[in-house]
């Protein structure tokens, strides 16, 4: 089953442990979406997701996205964790869609000197 989470976040992540052994869980698809059979629900030019960990196609309302929306999301919310701030800011949605779109992303090592590069 392909499923396109479309909102990977800190908050939908559970971290957990089972006989010492640590298990994470994403959690709330309700924005989800599957690929191949499901019909197309999503209007284009719908924004869905949270801005600050948003891929530049959902940014952009496209209909089409896919599994790697959620990998970019993913890395926003490793980026984070490393250097306790989000890779691209803004005080509005628009300026954080400005702020994707323009890219120039510094490495998490510039923030925090103790990362490696």
């Amino acid at each position: 089953m392909r499923i396109v989470h479309r909102d990977v976040k800190p908050e939908n992540i559970f971290l957990g442990s089972q006989g010492g052994r640590l298990h994470v869980t994403l959690l709330d698809f309700g924005l989800g979406k599957h690929l191949g059979i499901a019909p197309k629900l999503t209007l284009g030019g719908t924004t869905v997701g949270t801005p600050q960990y948003m891929s530049p196609e959902q940014i952009e309302g496209a209909r089409d996205v896919d599994s790697r929306c959620d990998v970019w999301s993913l890395a926003v919310v490793a980026f984070s964790c490393l250097t306790g701030s989000l890779p691209f800011g803004g005080r509005t949605v628009g300026a954080v869609s400005a702020a994707i779109h323009e890219g120039g992303l510094r490495p998490p090592s510039s923030r925090r000197g103790e990362l490696p590069p």
